[in-house]
C-alpha cells in the first residue's frame, strides 16, 4: 500500500509539473508569433524591415487579448516603433506607430 501512495503521489507530481511548462511554452509560441505578425505586417504596410526588441502583455479588455511589440526599423535604431497584436483574433494587427508621439 505504501509503494501505490508513493507512485501515486509521484505520478501526480509529475503531472502538475508538466502541466506549468505547457503555459511557458504557449506564451513563447505566443510572443514569437506575434513579433512575426509584426515584422511581415510592417514590411508589408510600410515597406520597412521591423526589427523586434520586447513585447508587453497587456490586460484583457472586453475579451480581447493584446501584445504589444516593441522594436525599430532597420537602420534607425533610435526610433521606437510599437505594433499591437490581438492575440486571440487570428494575430491581427489593430495599431501601430511610434512610441511616444500621438
Amino acid at each position: 500500500m505504501q509503494r501505490f501512495c508513493l507512485i501515486f503521489i509521484t505520478a501526480v507530481c509529475l503531472i502538475l509539473s508538466g502541466c506549468q511548462g505547457g503555459d511557458e511554452m504557449k506564451e513563447d509560441e505566443t510572443t514569437a508569433l506575434s513579433k512575426k505578425v509584426a515584422s511581415e505586417f510592417l514590411l508589408l504596410e510600410e515597406g520597412k524591415e521591423f526589427i523586434p526588441k520586447s513585447t508587453e502583455v497587456l490586460p484583457s479588455v472586453g475579451g480581447v487579448d493584446s501584445l504589444i511589440v516593441y522594436g525599430y526599423y532597420k537602420g534607425n535604431k533610435e526610433e521606437e516603433i510599437f505594433v499591437t497584436v490581438e492575440t486571440n483574433n487570428d494575430y491581427e494587427v489593430s495599431t501601430y506607430g511610434i512610441v511616444g508621439t500621438e
